[in-house]
């Protein structure tokens, strides 16, 4: 059936209407004309996909990606980097205004380099094919290489295959050094660990199941002056450009005691260390935990401490902070960590979210204690429909 996109939602899919109901249609663009068919009915909306583009859209061009149609991994392949921007920023004012955000400052931070920036990608492998999932399935688009992974990452993936994998995950890292640290989820026998694959690109380690079974289960990352060494297992920024930017803007903005929250390998608690009194870190991932303490050694930190701590279930705090840091999962402040920032009431939050609307859902408990003096968005994810943001803010 013939269509003309409207918008696009918040997951960047093109909107319809079918029947008086709202119909998503992913890599469709405002002003496209398209023939759908519709995929999946709801109770209160549609999913469809594209049979053809009848018309353009204006801001369409030809995506640089061969798999973009049928992968899963990118959104904004078939647009300008620029018109990209304008999708994210807008997205994020429109979430300011919904939601009656009284923000006195806000900033958008545009990566450097929107191809080739990511230091880590996860691939699957079904049925020895090797790939990203198709959108909203498990089928595999089979691909040789991933236009936003860095040169190293992508050289490595055709040899992959040599290790026998029929069915699995395969994640790949790559360091500042362009070293590659590689985890694999199998049930397979990894028959291969040659120097054909491991000399020829550079491999610090390799981890199968939890286990490491070749150099390392860590390397370290760089970022401006700070070194951190990074787990198989731990979160670290995929970005390196756009997370020296969110370290500029977290250390021009801590004073006094910092309580960092969500952690991770203690890279902000180190970023705060610089201009904090004292510096305390919670994070819930033993390994990250015990690369935050390798980390503070690694930069000559002195005046940080880590803990091991579930923050579903709250946290102790003896001591009186003036800067708390949070830097979640996608889910959000979790309740516990929201009632102990309305109890505590510190002089300042530094919030650090990648999803928008539980960013913004939180900003909405927030709002009635706090003033929130700044908003920036960083694009951490290009051509993707992700956005990290930051908001600064200071109790009333």
């Amino acid at each position: 059936m013939k269509k003309n996109i409207e918008k696009l939602d918040n997951f960047g899919r093109g909107i319809t209407f079918v029947d008086d109901k709202i119909t998503f249609v992913p890599k469709a663009l405002p002003g496209d004309v398209v023939d759908i068919e519709v995929t999946n009915k709801k109770s209160k909306y549609n999913e469809a996909t594209i049979n053809r583009i009848i018309t353009n859209s204006p801001s369409r061009i030809e995506s640089k990606c061969p798999y973009f149609d049928k992968c899963g991994g990118c959104t904004f392949l078939n647009t300008t980097y620029d018109n990209t921007i304008a999708i994210k920023k807008n997205k994020i004012l429109d979430l300011i205004k919904r939601n009656n955000i009284d923000v006195k400052e806000y900033t958008f931070i545009e990566n450097r380099e929107p191809f080739g920036y990511r230091n880590k990608i996860s691939l699957q492998i079904v049925d020895g094919k090797l790939g990203y999932f198709e959108e909203k399935t498990h089928k595999i688009t089979k691909i040789d290489k991933c236009l936003l992974a860095k040169e190293p990452i992508n050289n490595f993936i055709p040899k992959i295959h040599l290790f026998g994998i029929k069915n699995g995950k395969v994640t790949i890292r790559c360091n500042y050094k362009e070293e590659l640290l590689i985890s694999i989820e199998a049930e397979d026998h990894i028959k291969n660990l040659g120097d054909d694959i491991i000399d020829a690109n550079n491999i610090w380690g390799i981890v199968l199941n939890g286990k490491c079974i070749y150099g390392r289960d860590s390397f370290t990352e760089k970022i401006k002056d700070l070194y951190f060494e990074v787990s198989y297992d731990s979160f670290f920024q995929i970005n390196t450009y756009i997370t020296q930017k969110l370290f500029e803007i977290v250390e021009n903005n801590v004073t006094g005691n910092v309580l960092d929250l969500y952690c991770g390998v203690g890279t902000l608690s180190i970023v705060a260390s610089k201009k904090a009194k004292s510096v305390v870190g919670a994070e819930v991932v033993e390994n990250a935990v015990k690369n935050a303490k390798k980390n503070a050694k690694l930069n000559n930190v002195e005046n940080v401490e880590f803990i091991l701590q579930d923050l579903n279930k709250g946290i102790d705090t003896n001591n009186k902070y003036d800067t708390f840091i949070l830097d979640p999962p996608r889910s959000g402040i979790s309740n516990k960590i929201m009632n102990l920032l309305l109890n505590e009431l510190p002089d300042k939050i530094i919030y650090v979210s990648c999803d928008p609307q539980t960013f913004f859902r939180d900003l909405n408990l927030l709002k009635e204690k706090y003033e929130i003096n700044k908003i920036y968005s960083l694009d951490m994810f290009s051509y993707t429909y992700h956005c990290e943001s930051i908001a600064i803010l200071e109790r009333k």
